[in-house]
């Protein structure tokens, strides 16, 4: 879904609520984001890229699968819930590191995360001085900015499914 999330602010969507965004891809009303719906909505996005001649892309196949994994038994189309379930993004915390206020290091610390803590992912990644980072919330709701990708280039988080 990294493509939908990057592509938020390129179509004005960014910090729009994701029930409103829902709201724009379910073009029939029916509460169901059918699979014509949501490779329309992806097909649009491609353009507006081409546009600004930037290189995200996405193959149908990939999208379909996508949309495939989002349904529930019997559904022809995405609740909101299996909607909002595809948004979220989670990592894996893999190697100690602290959660700081600030994007840049060093930074006011929020707490240290552990191995196999696993976060909510807000906003970024952004690399700043040779690091990736990823603006997270715990939970224990402690929110801040964590290495995914260190400057010698450590891995501290992974990407997370939850099942």
């Amino acid at each position: 879904m990294d493509v939908f999330r990057e592509d938020q602010a390129g179509k004005g969507l960014e910090g729009l609520p994701s029930k409103d965004i829902f709201g724009m891809l379910d073009r029939d009303k029916d509460g169901l984001i059918g699979k014509e719906e949501f490779l329309f909505f992806f097909d649009d996005v491609a353009q507006l890229l081409e546009e600004n001649q930037e290189s995200l892309r996405t193959s149908t196949e990939d999208l379909e699968k996508l949309f495939d994994f989002g349904l529930r038994d019997g559904h022809e189309g995405l609740s909101f819930e299996a909607f909002e379930r595809l948004l979220i993004r989670f990592v894996q915390v893999v190697r100690p590191t602290v959660m700081t206020q600030q994007l840049t290091l060093p930074g006011e610390a929020v707490r240290e995360v552990k191995p196999n803590e696993i976060l909510e992912v807000l906003a970024g990644p952004q690399v700043t001085a040779k690091m990736k980072r990823v603006y997270c919330r715990s939970k224990d709701g402690a929110i801040g900015w964590v290495t995914v990708i260190g400057n010698v280039g450590s891995f501290f988080v992974k990407d997370f499914q939850p099942e």
